[in-house]
């Protein structure tokens, strides 16, 4: 008698199961394939004046991200890492942070992997390492142009203010002393 009751069960859970797994399937690929667009990034030049991101629009939300370079480019994601991975907001859209070029320029490919529910979908991204000793060296050589500048500047400002300071009411060509007392406002030399 045990042995009807369990049959009937093994019956009832195998259509259960059955009639359940063509709504698991649908949910898993709703249908549409999985898609990764680039938004950003494609083409740009990396060097120690820019830096860019990838952004990618994936077709699913939530999907996984992966950007990755080689490590032989010279470039590297945020963090100094050759790969990261992310989540695609409610948009789909997704973004690899900031490259930095720290050596060796020429091309290089990003190669971006989204991941979503048992699909896969693969976009490569061109991009140029533009880092040189030259450039980098033009780089510090503006920021120190602009500190010498403002150094220059100021001495210049200071060395105005003393000469002021030290010239004779009295001497020639020398501005009167400015006075300032409470009162009507009037401009012009004391009375």
């Amino acid at each position: 008698m045990t042995e009807i009751p369990m049959r009937a069960f093994t019956v009832v859970l195998m259509v259960a199961l059955c009639t359940m797994w063509p709504i698991q399937t649908y949910a898993q690929s709703n249908g549409d394939p999985l898609i990764v667009n680039v938004i950003q990034g494609e083409g740009a030049v990396i060097d120690a004046a820019h830096m860019t991101g990838i952004v990618v629009r994936v077709s699913q939300a939530g999907a996984d991200v992966t950007f990755r370079v080689s490590s032989s480019s010279g470039v590297s994601l945020p963090g100094g890492v050759t790969q990261i991975t992310v989540r695609s907001d409610e948009q789909g859209v997704a973004k690899s942070g900031a490259l930095t070029a720290s050596a060796k320029g020429g091309t290089f490919e990003v190669e971006v992997t989204a991941k979503y529910m048992g699909q896969t979908a693969t976009a490569t991204v061109h991009e140029t390492n533009g880092f040189t000793e030259v450039a980098a060296k033009s780089a510090t050589h503006k920021s120190h142009t602009k500190l010498w500048v403002a150094i220059i500047g100021a001495g210049a400002a200071g060395g105005l203010l003393a000469a002021m300071k030290k010239g004779d009411p009295g001497a020639a060509g020398a501005a009167p002393p400015l006075t300032i007392v409470a009162g009507s406002p009037t401009v012009g030399a004391p009375q």
